[in-house]
């Protein structure tokens, strides 16, 4: 939420969309990144 304020205070109303979006850009990335890490560590079976 404080991405959200702060993107308010500066865009004024689109803000509201764009700060919701750089945050949730962020959590997309951890999850994206920390996949490949443990792609990287087990390997998947065959069935």
């Amino acid at each position: 939420m404080e991405g959200v304020r702060k993107a308010v205070e500066e865009k004024g109303n689109i803000g509201i969309l764009t700060g919701g979006l750089t945050g949730t850009a962020g959590g997309i990335t951890a999850a994206i990144f920390f996949s490949i890490v443990a792609s990287l560590f087990f390997k998947g079976k065959s069935k």
